[in-house]
């Protein structure tokens, strides 16, 4: 037998092929994948939840900087309401400073930072009233905290610059570009956002498959995901319902079609045969069949024929994407054992 298991590190993927081959018993097994803290014990469970109170707490702090001012406006002067928000930015940066980018009492400090530059921003721009467009703010507050975001080697961080400058980018769209609120009639912003959020997820899948610590977990790039395949969806949505909605003639209307396509296709393709990840297929199953549900209902028609047409068609597809879904699983965890 192969004793060359010995050297190799505890990991999931090396353990679960022992008790194939006899060396250990699915209690064993199960023992051995909570001493290596792949199975999360008591005191695992202890530093999420101290991690998770800690950042909903950070994110409830800055909002009730935010909301403290939306109720004691009138009956605050402005200077006032400038100091507290700079004392409360002041005392973040300190306290991040004294525990360190590395710790995450110092990251959960930076990203309330973060956030209080955007109200200060907002504040400013209230009082004084600049005539600043929205998208200014945004960008401004992008700028601001682009240089904390990049030495905090934090995802968090990285996702709201990645949401400040895509607001920037929309909000510029329809102030200046297009000029009006009814930039649904463009698909190019669509597809810029959708373009923004494939260059994060590339970047993120590149450097966490090259080791990054701070890049492992993976409801950031399924969050990211989603909002890029969402901003693809909205034009192909209104392209099915209302043909004549977008900008009629535009050499872009044809291009949303190709690239949902080609983006299904490449996403079934990699999150299947280079980095399993069931959520990622089975968002882009879901978005096929919503499309296809709006597709023959807007073909279909009204009567009750048609409605019960278009209910089975909805089960069946739900229905046979669930089981090639359950047959993945449980492919993987064969390939695994």
């Amino acid at each position: 037998m192969d004793t060359g298991w010995m050297d190799r590190k505890a990991t999931q993927d090396n353990l679960r092929p022992l008790v194939k081959a006899g060396v250990l018993s699915p209690g064993e097994l199960e023992q051995a994948l909570r001493i290596a803290g792949i199975i999360p014990d008591g005191k695992a469970w202890g530093r999420f939840l101290n991690t998770l109170f800690l950042m909903l707490g950070s994110i409830f702090l800055a909002a009730g900087v935010i909301f403290f001012f939306a109720y004691n406006w009138d009956s605050m002067h402005r200077l006032l309401k400038l100091a507290v928000v700079q004392t409360a930015l002041i005392i973040t940066i300190v306290v991040s400073s004294y525990h360190g980018f590395e710790k995450l009492p110092g990251k959960a400090s930076l990203l309330v930072s973060c956030i209080l530059v955007g109200a200060l921003f907002a504040l400013f721009g209230q009082i004084y009233q600049t005539g600043a467009d929205a998208y200014e703010l945004f960008l401004a507050w992008s700028a601001f905290i682009t240089g904390w975001v990049i030495i905090s080697n934090f995802a968090v961080l990285w996702l709201l610059l990645l949401i400040l400058l895509e607001a920037a980018l929309f909000l510029y769209w329809a102030q200046v570009v297009e000029m009006s609120w009814f930039i649904y009639r463009s698909p190019v912003i669509y597809e810029l956002i959708f373009g923004i959020n494939v260059l994060a997820l590339t970047l993120w899948e590149l450097f966490s498959s090259r080791g990054v610590a701070w890049l492992r977990g993976r409801w950031i790039p399924r969050l990211v995901a989603s909002i890029g395949l969402f901003f693809l969806m909205i034009p192909l949505v209104i392209l099915i319902v209302d043909r004549h909605a977008l900008s009629p003639g535009s050499k872009y209307n044809m291009l949303l079609p190709l690239l949902y396509i080609a983006s299904v296709g490449f996403v079934l393709w990699f999150y299947r045969s280079l980095i399993f990840d069931l959520y990622m297929i089975a968002l882009t199953l879901l978005s096929v069949i919503v499309l296809i549900s709006i597709f023959f209902a807007r073909h279909i028609g009204s009567n009750y024929g048609g409605f019960l047409l278009l209910s089975l068609l909805i089960v069946g597809l739900s229905a046979g994407t669930a089981a090639w879904l359950r047959s993945l699983a449980r492919k993987q965890s064969s390939e695994i054992l």
